[in-house]
């Protein structure tokens, strides 16, 4: 008598045939409280029109923009003048305050007028011995070259505004040069370097759209769906949770590690967060466990996708340019976007800081975050409101939303998103998003160290 063996049956067939799970909201009710709480505290932070509030990097950046077209291109002369008045207006307003201070005597200096009294005062008052030093420098008339170039050598440090004043005391002392010192090595050829850098970048782009509409069309780019896909709603709701316990983690590790850590404390942050998702891959959730291979992170087809991400980058960079440009436009009323990462390398020449904050933003970040958004939120939001589509564009702007920058940069970081959910949704696999989200990281770090140094 023949025996009947039974088919062997995949993950998902067998899922199939298990009993639905229970409808657990929990996870989606802590991610509205989250996302609620991020979204109204970077509202907040964006439009505040509060006077007291310190912006010292906002105004360092555009005081160190106009002083860069004020070196590199003489037609911006007049344009200028207004963005170093701009500048000087804004932190003469905050009175007392040594650091505005400092921004404001730069700022008149290089629009070319004096320097108020009470901004010298200020400075003079302040318990920062560059300072005091610098107070005696704006205050006055002319100083002896040789008295100017002793002064410059008593102002430590290689940040722009360590530069700047060093240039300002020896144009004081009507010291020949005195300027070269903004212009540093090679300051030009980073500049020709970005801008070539940004050019061939948008060439390709250009190439790849037109593969990818052309192989579209004539349906050669089939979904694979994303790596969790399908789910069943009980499913979903366990994806909501994971999301949920990883945002929750990094916030919480953030801010331990921040006041601990300094600079590297953003790293252990990180690797704690790496470390929650990995605990989290080996256990059920709620009777439902994602392991890290299921949520698409493998070395299956690690090559082709490790393309995909570097052909995605190509495509998705100019278009959030793009649409960075049109924020920039629409809430041009509003303070210019920063991070604090970019605020932390733009501030440091100190390798204890770049070196920290780069492999959190280009290496930790995009994968915790790829892990949560479109390995989790994308296909859970997918299956809540049975819409693929609508499922990548709220995901998008949740993604969106966890970041510090507000409104203005929301066009921009959404569409980050959407091309990364496409390609998770095209390739079944986190891989080619990862690799993207660290591409345009790692670029827009580099492209900030070649223009800021």
């Amino acid at each position: 008598m023949s025996e009947t063996v039974p088919p062997v049956l995949g993950e998902q067939e067998s899922r199939r045939l298990e009993p639905e799970l229970r409808r657990n909201y929990t996870g989606w009710i802590a991610l509205a409280i989250i996302f609620s709480f991020l979204i109204i505290v970077a509202f907040r932070r964006s439009t505040s029109t509060d006077p007291n509030r310190p912006n010292y990097s906002q105004q360092q950046t555009a005081l160190q923009t106009a002083v860069r077209q004020k070196e590199l291109a003489g037609a911006f002369a007049g344009s200028t003048s207004e963005a170093f008045g701009e500048v000087a207006t804004a932190m003469e307003a905050r009175k007392g305050d040594p650091r505005a201070a400092r921004l404001a005597a730069a700022a008149r200096f290089e629009q070319g007028k004096p320097v108020s009294r009470e901004v010298i005062e200020t400075l003079r008052k302040s318990a920062t011995p560059p300072h005091r030093i610098l107070a005696g420098v704006y205050a006055a008339e002319k100083l002896p070259p040789d008295r100017a170039r002793g002064i410059a050598k008593t102002i430590p440090g290689e940040t722009f505004m360590d530069r700047l004043a060093r240039a300002h005391t020896l144009q004081k002392g009507g010291v020949e040069g005195a300027r070269a010192e903004l212009s540093s090595p090679g300051a030009r050829q980073r500049l020709i370097v970005a801008a070539l850098l940004i050019i061939g970048i948008f060439m390709a782009s250009f190439l790849v759209w037109i593969v990818v509409i052309v192989r579209k069309v004539a349906k050669e780019l089939p979904p694979l769906g994303a790596p969790i896909m399908p789910l069943t709603a009980g499913e979903a709701d366990r994806a909501a949770m994971v999301a949920a316990l990883v945002i929750g983690a990094f916030f919480i590790f953030s801010t331990l590690f921040g006041i601990v850590g300094g600079a590297a404390g953003s790293v252990a942050a990180g690797v704690a967060t790496l470390a929650t998702i990995y605990w989290i891959s080996q256990r059920p959730i709620a009777g439902v466990r994602f392991s890290l291979e299921r949520s698409g992170i493998s070395r299956e087809n690690l090559g082709r996708n490790i393309g995909l991400g570097i052909l995605g980058f190509v495509a998705e960079l100019p278009l959030t340019f793009a649409m960075g440009a049109l924020g920039a436009y629409v809430f041009r009323s509003l303070p210019p976007p920063e991070h604090p990462a970019s605020t932390a390398l733009q501030n440091t020449t100190s390798l204890a800081v770049i070196v920290p904050v780069i492999i959190a933003g280009s290496i930790m970040a995009p994968i915790w975050e790829e892990y949560v958004f479109r390995g989790m939120l994308f296909p859970a939001i997918s299956r809540a409101v049975k819409s693929v589509a609508f499922g990548a564009i709220l995901s998008s702007f949740l993604f969106a939303a966890i970041h510090p920058q507000g409104p203005v940069i929301v066009g921009a970081l959404a569409t980050v998103a959407v091309v990364s959910a496409a390609l998770s949704y095209h390739t079944k696999s986190l891989v080619p998003s990862i690799v993207l989200h660290a591409l345009h990281n790692t670029t827009l770090f580099v492209l900030g160290l070649l223009i800021s140094r």
